[in-house]
């Protein structure tokens, strides 16, 4: 019997076998889920290759008010996204990102500065410039890499960089928190480099080198960690 699971790793691994991704839409429609239509536009209409300034307006509006009722974590698997890891992989990664995107939160203010704080993890299939080439697109083209001798201590040095950008100068009536301590600052990074730890179990680390053709950011860090049989790109910015 398929199963849901069944369905998205066999789309993940021929994604343009459009007979797999209709007979997932009978699935889901014997079972009264509106994802059904939304798979079926997206086969009609080539949906993500086209864009929807080519859909006739009915189905742009239709495809507009599908998308606002599947899951958004949903369509990261459907389109290849989102890899399925190992239940323990995916805990550890879903952490890792609660905690950057955390972080990221707080660090926002009254200005109109934004912080992106972002972690992807991604299946080696190729060489390490291969992979960054694909993760950044052709827009950003050509991305150089140098890769860092003592990875580990850059990579705490950019941790405390982004994740307190902002946090050091918080106060809350006249009392010194956490953050603000060497200390305090140590244990949060702790749980930050543990996770990135329990992701990647990393063995060799990169700094990516952006050509910006367009805008990219004001400021950033772009790193590689790399695994045995994974790839974590993680990114800090800000931007106004």
């Amino acid at each position: 019997m398929f199963t849901e699971e069944a369905f998205l790793r066999a789309i993940q691994e021929s994604p343009d076998d459009t007979v797999t991704r209709l007979a997932y839409a009978d699935w889901l429609e014997e079972r009264g889920d509106p994802r059904a239509e939304y798979i079926r536009l997206c086969v009609e209409t080539g949906w993500p290759r086209t864009t929807t300034h080519d859909f006739k307006c009915d189905k742009l509006q239709r495809f507009r008010k599908l998308t606002e009722q599947v899951s958004r974590v949903w369509c990261e698997f459907f389109h290849g996204r989102a890899h399925f890891w190992d239940p323990v992989t995916l805990h550890a990664l879903g952490r890792l990102q609660g905690l950057l995107h955390g972080y990221e939160s707080c660090n926002h203010h009254a200005s109109d500065i934004s912080y992106t704080f972002e972690a992807d993890l991604v299946p080696r299939w190729g060489k390490i410039d291969e992979l960054a080439a694909a993760h950044f697109g052709e827009s950003l083209a050509p991305v150089t890499l140098e890769l860092m001798s003592t990875w580990e201590t850059n990579l705490r040095a950019i941790l405390d960089r982004w994740l307190f950008v902002e946090l050091r100068g918080v106060s809350v009536s006249n009392r010194r928190l956490l953050i603000q301590t060497d200390s305090g600052r140590d244990y949060l990074l702790n749980d930050v480099e543990a996770c990135i730890q329990d992701v990647v179990q990393p063995w060799a680390g990169w700094r990516a080198r952006i050509t910006r053709n367009g805008f990219y950011a004001l400021d950033w860090d772009d790193l590689i960690l790399e695994g045995t049989d994974r790839v974590l790109f993680l990114h800090f910015s800000f931007s106004d």
